[in-house]
């Protein structure tokens, strides 16, 4: 069935066969008065695939409320307004979305910040607390995690036992670990 839409009486059929179950009828109006819906859209947005979203999103927004539609009223102003809606709503989500990006890289860069200064602090920390161990251990730590040397090539360089060794480097640990932190309760 095609439609003349040349006047408010044959928009009116069109929408009562919309409404009655012709739903493919639907496609006369979209020909119609796509090409002013677009104009609308496209003087409010700047991307042609964010215009074509929105036309399509106000096309189904009309199709889906088409029963509120009053007949014999202007259907190209309500398309409209549907349309400066529908974008209207668009740019206030991609404000918020834009607003929460813009606090969350805010927040972020405080944290990464706040983490560096805490990281930065613990490294000096730890490099005093080293310097507090007697010599023989300060080069246990220094063949160890400088030089990454394993337990086996500690024994071999020192001529100490394995044991000797591992409890040297657990007594050692506990110490830094205990003056890191109380380094840490004085910042």
């Amino acid at each position: 069935m095609s439609y003349d839409m040349g006047t408010n009486k044959d928009i009116d059929e069109v929408i009562t066969a919309v409404l009655a179950g012709q739903v493919d009828c639907f496609a006369e109006i979209i020909r119609c008065y796509q090409s002013q819906v677009v104009m609308v859209v496209a003087s409010m947005l700047f991307e042609r695939q964010e215009v074509e979203e929105l036309v399509q999103r106000t096309f189904i927004k009309a199709f889906e409320r088409l029963d509120q539609y009053k007949p014999a009223h202007d259907l190209l102003y309500w398309l409209k307004e549907i349309a400066r809606n529908e974008v209207r709503q668009y740019l206030r989500a991609e404000y918020r979305q834009k607003k929460h990006l813009e606090n969350y890289a805010a927040q972020r860069e405080r944290l990464l910040t706040a983490a560096n200064n805490i990281f930065e602090d613990d490294v000096a920390a730890l490099r005093q607390c080293t310097e507090t161990l007697n010599k023989k251990t300060q080069e246990l730590f220094e063949l160890r995690y400088q030089k990454d040397f394993s337990i086996d090539d500690l024994c071999e360089v020192t001529g100490r036992s394995r044991a000797a060794i591992e409890k040297a480097m657990t007594r050692a640990r506990a110490y830094l670990h205990d003056c890191i932190g109380h380094k840490r309760s004085l910042i």
